[in-house]
């Protein structure tokens, strides 16, 4: 429902049919037409991606994959002169991911354009909706990009004994090492496709803490990250 309300808003599409009355006349080149023939066959066999819309001027896709908190818009606008002499322009937005987590996929998607006009590799609309389907499909911490990118201040602000060792994006794992004199206890914060919408898993991996104090604090975060989870 999220992505119904981005489609609808995207531009003053609505439900796209004027828009795709008026760009169902405009010729393709050569080149464009076998890349939008190509577009239209891959999506048939990607479940991560749906066609909004497919024509001489802008390809148009709602991508998910996981759950609502990991659904985005895809956009390609086609300029005069692709592939030959310039690049498309993309767009990405959700109401699920977070300004920055669209940015980044956006930036590497114009990239991507570039380097495929530079090397003269055609297609680079479809190679950019290929790695977004990737994106969307692997990167499990996409909904948590904001909340990651300021873990490492956030930790130094709350403990300073605390520090990042690691964020996997296709895995989910975070694994956060706390410390106070001669104690250390590495944990590890499972994130779950379905993140936010399912709470986050705790597990104390090494530590030489009194087993006591780390069962308690492997409880209390289990109880907040269920009770902190998103479900509708």
């Amino acid at each position: 429902e999220q992505m119904k309300r981005i489609v609808a808003s995207d531009e003053g599409l609505d439900d796209g049919k004027a828009d795709n009355v008026l760009n169902s006349s405009i010729p393709a080149s050569p080149a464009v037409t076998e890349e939008l023939d190509d577009i239209k066959e891959y999506v048939k066999f990607d479940n991560c991606a749906e066609l909004r819309a497919c024509f001489a001027t802008h390809v148009q896709l709602d991508m998910s994959h996981g759950g609502k908190y990991r659904r985005f818009l895809f956009k390609a606008t086609i300029p005069e002169g692709y592939p030959e002499t310039a690049d498309p322009r993309f767009d990405i937005t959700s109401l699920a991911l977070s300004d920055g987590a669209c940015d980044k996929l956006q930036s590497a998607c114009t990239a991507l354009a570039e380097k495929a006009r530079a090397e003269k590799t055609p297609k680079a609309i479809l190679h950019a909706i290929k790695f977004a389907s990737e994106f969307a499909r692997t990167n499990v911490l996409a909904p948590a990009f904001e909340e990651l990118k300021n873990l490492p201040a956030d930790l130094k602000r709350i403990n300073s004994n605390c520090k990042l060792l690691q964020a996997a994006a296709t895995t989910g794992d975070v694994r956060i090492m706390a410390s106070t004199g001669k104690y250390r206890c590495e944990f590890l914060f499972s994130i779950p496709p379905g993140y936010p919408g399912e709470p986050v898993a705790t597990t104390a991996l090494h530590h030489n803490f009194p087993q006591e104090f780390v069962t308690s604090w492997v409880a209390q975060a289990k109880a907040r990250a269920e009770l902190k989870a998103d479900p509708g």
